[in-house]
């Protein structure tokens, strides 16, 4: 990636894309949007520790027991 498209970078541990997973990645972010990846840890790259990240996973749970509240709880 060429330094003036980036952002910030962040390194993890794994990086999981569709059916790959890749270990020791580097994951260029801009405006909340994921813009690239490289592997290795790049220099001035925040280190996040032992995580996997996953674009794209969504937290979809739901709790049935509040669907019949007229108003949201805060």
């Amino acid at each position: 990636m060429n330094e003036t498209d980036k952002s910030q970078a962040y390194h993890v541990a794994w990086f999981v894309d569709g059916q790959t997973a890749r270990r020791d990645v580097t994951v260029w972010i801009a405006e909340g949007r994921l813009q690239g990846t490289e592997s290795g840890c790049a220099t001035g790259a925040i280190e996040l520790g032992r995580v996997a990240m996953i674009p794209g996973l969504v937290n979809a749970h739901t709790h049935l027991e509040f669907s019949l509240l007229p108003e949201p709880i805060p």
